[in-house]
């Protein structure tokens, strides 16, 4: 193992812990990745988890693990003066000032609603993941995050209202390996091609712990005072997005956050992750761009009860059933 001084980009890393709610998880996963060329598996565990510790939330030893050993087959390799060089694939951060002007001006959630070339007088669930995935394919839907099932469309009727979650893509098998090589209804092994891409908007002042600041919280304070919410913001971006490619959904996720899809299938990766990276410096959460990554159920419920309210649908964007 390499003992000469961490290439800068790593130090700077290491010196820029983000907090709770602006990518915690996948700082501690890139984190990783760029360390394993110069640290046993160990010390990485224990430099993330000394970086994290003050973030606003809890990190648990099995989310640190469990980004280390994830990241091993990502790992960034120097190539003797080439540790000079930026990582790939760190998420970019967002543009707080870009964000403050887009919405500052312009469209709010009313807008979202407004513009939807479709609405429904009631709660559409069934309908809409039907139209969403013709051809009774397999889905994967839960409860919560941790309750949920993979099985064909027409077994999941008259039950999808009450479901939470749905992974945005056809699943290839009712079961796949975990990459701790248990079988499981709801993995990255039995996630199909993608069909969706979904963008999540989600502004919070202050991370989970309630105190620690978030980045955005100046921003939200002048906000609140200009009667501006957190929906308006969500809504507002992805109105910006949807003015580049025609979004196909707009989920209220039955809290603060609005959930956009974008019928994405046979699009090359690297348009995607453009896309999607894009999204992020609008305050986007990066972790939506993961294929097997839950989003909310449209018309389903939060916790049991709480709606999840479909605000836009263009079915235009869908190939013709």
């Amino acid at each position: 193992m390499s003992t000469k001084p961490l290439p800068k980009f790593l130090q700077d890393l290491i010196a820029t812990p983000p907090t709770a709610g602006s990518g915690v998880h996948d700082y501690c996963f890139n984190l990783a990745r760029n360390l394993h060329a110069h640290l046993p598996a160990g010390e990485i565990e224990n430099l993330i988890r000394s970086r994290v510790a003050n973030c606003g939330r809890v990190v648990t030893d099995r989310e640190i693990k469990d980004a280390v050993k994830r990241s091993i087959d990502f790992a960034w390799q120097p190539k003797g003066d080439a540790g000079v060089r930026t990582p790939v694939n760190a998420p970019p951060k967002p543009d707080l000032q870009k964000i403050e002007r887009l919405t500052a001006d312009g469209w709010r959630t009313a807008d979202l609603w407004e513009k939807s070339p479709y609405w429904f007088e009631e709660p559409a669930c069934e309908y809409i993941v039907e139209r969403l995935f013709p051809g009774n394919p397999l889905l994967c839907c839960g409860k919560t995050a941790a309750i949920f099932d993979t099985k064909p469309f027409e077994e999941w009727r008259g039950q999808l209202s009450e479901q939470s979650f749905i992974v945005p893509s056809p699943m290839s098998a009712r079961t796949g390996l975990t990459q701790d090589g248990k079988p499981s209804a709801h993995c990255l092994d039995n996630t199909g091609p993608r069909r969706f891409l979904v963008v999540e908007f989600d502004f919070s002042k202050f991370a989970r712990d309630g105190t620690t600041p978030t980045p955005y919280e100046p921003m939200l304070t002048r906000f609140e005072k200009a009667e501006i919410t957190v929906h308006d913001m969500c809504s507002n971006l992805l109105l910006r997005l949807n003015e580049m490619t025609p979004m196909t959904l707009a989920v209220n996720s039955g809290g603060k956050s609005i959930h956009g899809w974008w019928y994405c299938e046979n699009v090359p990766d690297d348009k995607l992750l453009s896309f999607h990276n894009y999204a992020v410096t609008l305050g986007a959460d990066p972790r939506l761009r993961l294929r097997s990554q839950f989003c909310r159920m449209p018309d389903g419920v939060r916790n049991g009860s709480t709606p999840q309210p479909v605000y836009y649908f263009n079915p235009d964007t869908l190939p013709t059933p």
